[in-house]
């Protein structure tokens, strides 16, 4: 046999106790927890099973075992787990649902409210138009009446030139 290295201590590790307490039940049988729950996280088998995965983790860190006990949870700590997270989930869901809620009636009122805008410029927009284009109307009967009056004066100039040179002597 090998040497065993120097500062190995001379206990069984966790795992050699625990197989060596199963392997006293027979086939087919299986170790019945302590359900009511004396210790930190395992359930206790008869021969003090827990202790025997508690003593290695003593000298781990704190974090290392508090890692390992979360993950050696009972049933009902899951399904409070489960619970707890499930409330959580449903909770969140509520506040996103509202605040869905709230942004849909908040964008429905700018919506409301651009409307009104909207129809309010409109309406603006359509009288402003309106007076502009009774100013062109305006605008286009002055000019209208303007280009008769210089059409007017333009004939009367043209028979007055026409006039005067039949008035001219011949000169040929």
């Amino acid at each position: 046999m090998l040497p065993e290295p120097a500062g190995v201590a001379h206990e069984e590790a966790a795992a050699h106790q625990v197989f060596a307490h199963l392997g006293a039940l027979s086939v087919g049988q299986a170790p019945m927890p302590d359900l009511d729950r004396s210790g930190a996280g395992l359930p206790e088998f008869s021969g003090g099973v827990r202790s025997a995965f508690l003593r290695p983790l003593s000298n781990l860190g704190s974090c290392c075992a508090s890692v390992i006990m979360e993950m050696a949870m009972t049933i009902e700590e899951r399904f409070e787990r489960i619970e707890h997270v499930t409330a959580g989930l449903a909770e969140e869901r509520r506040k996103d649902r509202e605040e869905f809620r709230a942004l849909w009636r908040d964008t429905q009122r700018q919506l409301n409210e651009l409307t009104i805008r909207v129809v309010e410029v409109d309406d603006r927009l359509g009288a402003r138009i309106g007076e502009l284009a009774e100013q062109a109307a305006l605008r286009d009967r002055e000019t209208d009446r303007r280009f008769r009056e210089t059409d007017s004066r333009i004939d009367k100039l043209v028979i007055a030139i026409g006039e005067w040179m039949a008035r001219q002597p011949n000169p040929q």
